[in-house]
């Protein structure tokens, strides 16, 4: 949700364990979705609880998922 609002033209479309996938029509919205996840309080999200969990995301960028194996 908090990229949704932040980032409208990228599209969420699956969570799977430990990896979310959206749809970006570039490799800037990709990088702008990476600073978003990575900017997240979530301290602020679970009620809050400071778990002081560093939490990184990365990420891959490609027109298809063989690209970004």
């Amino acid at each position: 949700a908090t990229v949704q609002r932040k980032i409208p033209e990228a599209r969420f479309i699956m969570d799977l364990h430990d990896a979310s996938f959206f749809l970006a029509p570039s490799r800037e919205c990709h990088e702008e979705i990476g600073y978003v996840l990575n900017s997240i309080e979530y301290e602020g999200i679970w009620c809050n609880v400071n778990a002081n969990i560093p939490l990184p995301f990365e990420g891959k960028f490609g027109l298809s998922f063989k690209d970004v194996k």
